[in-house]
């Protein structure tokens, strides 16, 4: 074998190294079997590719585009996750806050986990209804502010 064919040889793997490399530094494993669900949001601030998505504090995904959707301005997330990850169709793809310095996650939120595949279970493709909640309302739950205050209020009227 020539020179010349051993280094363009060699170009050639570093060159499919360096983008598997920069692939999976953005949170997109390229052997990783997955499957791609999309989610609407009005605005997505602070998420970037690579942002978790996360189930009951777990990460099975990331987000791997950011489109902004040419029909009614909203942003399309495009999110990668496990293959093995059976999905409700009911799941909600809950964009959150989780950190003062404004890191963001995705939180899947789910009442009924799916047996597996079915007419309930979504298919790879489908869309998630998006929904976005802020920091205080990511850690007070789905209750949020009114129903803290109205405890807080509940206690204080005893005390008083």
């Amino acid at each position: 074998m020539s020179q010349e064919v051993r280094i363009g040889a060699l170009a050639l793997v570093t060159i499919a190294l360096g983008l598997w490399g920069l692939k999976f530094i953005q949170g997109q494993n390229l052997l990783a079997r997955t499957d791609t669900y999309f989610a609407f949001y009005e605005n997505v601030g602070g998420v970037q590719i690579g942002t978790p998505v996360q189930v009951s504090g777990v990460t099975v995904g990331a987000v791997s585009g950011i489109d902004l959707s040419d029909t009614d301005r909203r942003v399309m997330l495009t999110l990668e996750m496990e293959r093995d990850l059976p999905l409700p169709k009911a799941t909600r793809a809950v964009l959150v806050t989780t950190s003062v310095l404004g890191d963001m996650a995705i939180y899947l939120e789910y009442d009924q986990p799916c047996p597996g595949s079915g007419p309930d279970c979504a298919a790879d493709q489908d869309t998630l209804r998006g929904v976005t909640r802020g920091m205080i309302e990511a850690i007070l739950g789905e209750g949020g502010v009114d129903q803290y205050v109205e405890t807080l209020n509940d206690g204080l009227k005893e005390v008083l």
